[in-house]
């Protein structure tokens, strides 16, 4: 039986519960090959648990998850579905626009992660509020001892690890097969609407919700506009690694959260990053859209 292709026909309901196994069993072969890796290094799995393992073990964690539970059903859902890139020839020019665009929007998103920690719930969800705001503690503790980095391999490790995994992998899943799939029922906006949002509340950090959306809006009109996979992942990368980069240059001390939120760019900068972010985005659909 063919493999490649063999449920291009299914419907999209069928397409999304298809996606949704390939997610269950992927977390399934994530535990496997957690476990298999554990045994060979010795370690024991409850010291995880636990939350006492040593940092090189929880970033092995990471990596494996990230490429078991994202990256491989994404790609078995595109090989399913026969999900390709249009046959266009790669642009460096379009490349490095992206990566332009993905520093410079970087203003904008910080006025958008202090907006989403303004927001507040009300009353009667004041556990669930509880319950995000431990989360993020907990999240944004893990996130400072990953980018602890002393060293040059340390820098190419936590690239690797926090910028192309994720890229590679994300954008598989989020963009190569589940917009596509959403865009089969629905117009491109609102597949790429929907796509955006589960991306930014798969990640479970609510705190970062409007950032994280805004960026996988951007990266749905990337796919949509050029068909290529590629360009998706070039800005996620750069989003990502640019930040690894500057924590790696600029010290830990980047990282503390009240910095973080009082250190809010001025509005003349946003406006700055709005207009340059606006006209760089403009020229890439230029570039990409419709053009062979």
């Amino acid at each position: 039986m063919k493999f490649y292709g063999n449920l291009q026909s299914t419907s999209t309901g069928q397409k999304l519960l298809i996606l949704l196994v390939c997610v269950l069993l992927g977390s399934v072969f994530t535990g496997i090959v957690t476990m298999a890796t554990f045994s060979l290094m010795g370690i024991d799995p409850m010291t995880i648990a636990n939350g006492n393992g040593n940092i090189l073990t929880l970033k092995i964690l990471q990596l494996i998850t990230t490429i078991g539970l994202i990256g491989v059903p994404g790609f078995i859902a595109m090989t399913l579905f026969k999900y390709r890139d249009v046959k266009r020839s790669f642009s460096p020019l379009v490349g490095l626009m992206i990566m332009l665009f993905a520093i410079s929007i970087l203003p904008i998103n910080e006025w958008l992660g202090v907006l989403n920690h303004q927001l507040v719930l009300p009353e009667w969800l004041s556990g669930l509020e509880n319950w995000i705001y431990q989360s993020e503690q907990n999240a944004a503790s893990l996130v400072k001892k990953f980018l602890q980095m002393e060293s040059i391999s340390e820098l190419a490790f936590n690239i690797i690890l926090i910028a192309l995994a994720p890229a590679i992998c994300e954008e598989l899943l989020f963009r190569g097969a589940l917009q596509r799939i959403f865009h089969e029922r629905f117009n491109l906006h609102v597949a790429i609407i929907f796509s955006a949002a589960i991306f930014s509340a798969f990640h479970m950090q609510f705190l970062g919700f409007l950032p994280r959306f805004v960026l996988g809006l951007v990266f749905g009109y990337f796919y949509a506009w050029s068909g290529k996979l590629i360009y998706p992942i070039i800005g996620h990368f750069t989003n990502n690694a640019f930040l690894v980069v500057l924590v790696y240059i600029a010290g830990p001390e980047l990282l503390l959260e009240d910095a973080a939120v009082s250190a809010q760019s001025p509005i003349i900068f946003v406006a700055a990053s709005t207009i340059i972010s606006a006209s760089i985005m403009y020229g890439i659909y230029q570039l990409t859209e419709k053009r062979e």
